[in-house]
C-alpha cells in the first residue's frame, strides 16, 4: 500500500495526456480486438488484453488509459522492493525501489501505455517469488511451494507476452532455480505455469489468424531504423548509462547506474546466489541490447541499425538488478569502511547516496516544469470535455475529425466523451472523418453540418503532404466555436462563418511545413 500510495502521488503530479503515438495505437488497438492487423504491436497480448479488460469496465475512458501504467509502475516498485528485501535486507529493498520508480526519465515515460516497463516489473515479481520460496522454505507447505512456483512461471510467460525480447533472460530463471537448489516438481511446476501462458498465445494466434506462431514470424525479422543514432562502437557500449544521462543532473545517476552494472559483474565471482543471479540479468540484458546495436555496424559498416538504442525504456528490463546490485554494493562497501560500526555505515551509505540524490531532484524538477504535463500547459483535451459537459444540451449529432494516421483523431478524441472514470458518456453521436490516411481527403462541401474537431499537435503527421486548404487555415473558412488555451484543439462550425466567432476566436495562422492545397 505504501508503494502504491507513493505510486499515485507521482502519477497524479506528472500526468500527462495519451501520447499520440505507439501508446495510443495499443489502447486503440485494444478496443478493435480481435479485428487488429497482426503487427509486432497488435501481437504483444499481454499487453493489449488487460487494456482491453479495462475498456469493458471503464469504457475507453482516461481512466482505462492509466490503469495499466499504473499498475506497471506498483509492479516495478513493489518488485524492486521485495527482492531486494529477500535477497539482502528492507533496507537495500527501499533505497532500490524509490531510485527505480523515480529516476527522471522513468517518471516521464510512467503515464503512457509501455511494454517494456510492463514487462520488466512482471519479470521482476517472477524473480522475486522464486526467491521467496528459497527463504520460507521451512515455514510453508508444499502445496503452497508449488502454488507460488507455478505462479512464477505464469508471469515469467506473462512477461513474455507483454515484451518478446525477455526471452534473453529466460538463463537467469533456470540459474535462480539451479542455485537455489529448488527441487524437480518444482522445475517442473514452473515450466507448465510458464508453458501454459505460451500456449494461450498459440491458441489466440490459430483462432484469430489461423496460425499458431504468428507473432513468432512477426517479431523474427529486423526493422530497420534510423540511422541518426548511435553507430560508433564505443558510443553504443556506453548506451546503458547515457540513457539516464539525457536529462538534468543525469551524469549523477549515470554514475549511479554504472557503479551497479560493475557491482553486478563483480558479483560473478560471488558464492551468493543472490549476486550471481543479479549479475546474470544485469550482464545478459546489457550484452543482448548492446550486441544487437553492435553487430550492424561490425559486420555491415554501419548501413543499418536495427535497435534504437537511444530509447530510455528499452532498457527498463535491466533497472531493477542494476539498481539492487548498485545499492546492495554501496552497502558493501560501507561496511568495508566502518570496520564493523554500524552508525558509521548508514552514514557513509548516506552520504555516498546523496551524490545520485541530488541528480534525481534536478532531473524531477526538469520533468516538473516541462510544458508535457497536464498540469502545465497539455491540458487542451480537459478543456475540450469541460466545453462538451457545458454544451451538452446544444451538441450536433455529428463531430468530423481525421482519421487514419497514428495519431488519428478516432483515437484520441473519443476518450473526452466520457468523464475521466468512465462512469457517463457526455456525447453519443456518430463520429465522421474528413481524411482517410495522410493523402486523401473529402471536399469541402460534403462537410455542411455539425462541429469539425482538429488538433494541431497532429499536424506534423501531415509535413510534405498535400492537405486541403480547410485543413491548413479552419479558422478562415469556419466559424470557431472552441479553442483551447493553447491553441492546439479547435472546435469549428462549418454551417457558420469565421465572422461569427462566439467570442472565442484566434489568430488566422497556417501551419509551417505543409503542402497546402487550394
Amino acid at each position: 500500500m505504501i508503494i502504491a500510495s507513493f505510486v499515485a502521488v507521482l502519477f497524479v503530479f506528472f500526468l500527462k495526456p495519451p501520447a499520440l503515438s505507439d501508446q495510443l495505437d495499443y489502447f486503440f488497438s485494444a478496443l478493435m480486438l480481435p479485428d487488429v492487423t497482426p503487427t509486432h504491436r497488435h501481437l504483444r497480448v499481454g499487453l493489449v488484453w488487460p487494456i482491453w479488460g479495462a475498456i469493458q469496465m471503464l469504457g475507453y475512458s482516461e481512466l482505462a488509459y492509466y490503469l495499466l501504467p499504473f499498475l506497471t509502475a506498483v509492479f516495478l516498485g513493489f518488485g524492486t522492493w521485495w527482492l531486494g528485501k529477500l535477497m539482502f535486507s528492507p533496507a537495500v529493498g527501499w533505497i532500490a525501489s524509490v531510485l527505480v520508480v523515480l529516476a527522471p526519465r522513468y517518471v516521464r515515460d510512467m503515464p503512457h501505455i509501455l511494454p517494456d516497463y510492463l514487462a520488466a516489473g512482471i519479470f521482476t515479481l517472477a524473480v522475486a517469488l522464486i526467491f521467496w520460496v528459497s527463504v520460507n522454505r521451512s515455514g510453508i507447505s508444499s502445496y503452497r511451494s508449488l502454488l507460488a512456483i507455478t505462479l512464477a512461471g505464469v508471469l515469467l510467460g506473462w512477461a513474455y507476452l507483454t515484451r518478446e525480447y525477455i526471452v534473453v533472460l529466460f538463463p537467469c530463471i533456470g540459474l535462480a532455480l539451479l542455485l537455489l537448489k529448488m527441487p524437480r516438481r518444482e522445475w517442473v511446476a514452473f515450466c507448465l505455469g510458464a508453458f501454459s501462458v505460451y500456449l494461450l498465445e498459440c491458441i489466440w494466434g490459430w483462432l484469430i489468424y489461423g496460425d499458431p506462431f504468428i507473432r513468432l514470424f512477426a517479431v523474427s525479422g529486423p526493422r530497420e531504423t534510423s540511422r541518426s543514432f548511435a553507430t560508433g562502437t564505443w558510443e553504443i557500449i556506453k548506451q546503458f548509462p547515457e540513457a539516464f544521462n539525457n536529462i538534468r543532473g543525469g551524469i549523477f545517476v549515470a554514475g549511479l547506474v554504472t557503479f551497479g552494472l560493475l557491482s553486478g559483474l563483480a558479483g560473478l565471482v560471488s558464492r551468493n546466489p543472490s549476486w550471481k543471479v543479479l549479475a546474470s540479468w544485469s550482464v545478459l540484458g546489457w550484452m543482448f541490447f548492446t550486441l544487437i546495436a553492435l553487430l550492424p555496424i561490425w559486420l555491415f559498416d554501419g548501413e543499418a541499425v536495427y535497435l534504437r538504442m537511444h530509447k530510455f525504456r528499452y532498457w527498463a528490463l535491466i533497472f531493477p538488478p542494476v539498481f539492487i546490485s548498485a545499492v546492495a554494493g554501496l552497502f558493501f562497501l560501507a561496511n568495508l569502511l566502518a570496520r564493523g560500526s554500524r552508525i558509521i555505515s548508514t552514514a557513509v551509505v548516506m552520504a555516498l547516496l546523496a551524490i545520485p540524490a541530488f541528480g534525481y531532484l534536478l532531473g524531477l524538477a526538469k520533468v516538473a516544469a516541462s510544458d508535457d504535463l497536464v498540469r502545465g500547459n497539455n491540458n487542451e483535451y480537459q478543456e475540450f470535455r469541460e466545453f462538451l459537459i457545458r454544451e451538452q444540451d446544444s451538441l450536433p449529432d455529428v463531430f468530423w475529425t481525421d482519421y487514419g494516421t497514428g495519431a488519428s483523431g478516432v483515437r484520441s478524441l473519443p476518450i473526452y466523451f466520457y468523464n475521466w472514470a468512465g462512469s457517463k458518456k457526455i456525447w453519443d453521436g456518430n463520429l465522421r472523418y474528413i481524411s482517410k490516411g495522410s493523402s486523401t481527403w473529402i471536399d469541402q462541401a460534403k462537410i455542411s453540418s455539425g462541429y469539425v474537431i482538429l488538433d494541431r499537435n497532429k499536424y506534423s503527421y501531415f509535413a510534405g503532404k498535400s492537405i486541403p486548404l480547410y485543413f491548413s487555415t479552419p479558422e478562415t473558412i469556419w466559424a470557431t466555436i472552441f479553442r483551447s488555451s493553447n491553441g492546439h484543439v479547435l472546435v469549428l462550425d462549418p454551417s457558420r462563418s469565421p465572422a461569427v466567432n462566439n467570442g472565442n476566436s484566434s489568430e488566422n495562422k497556417s501551419i509551417p511545413g505543409l503542402n497546402v492545397v487550394k
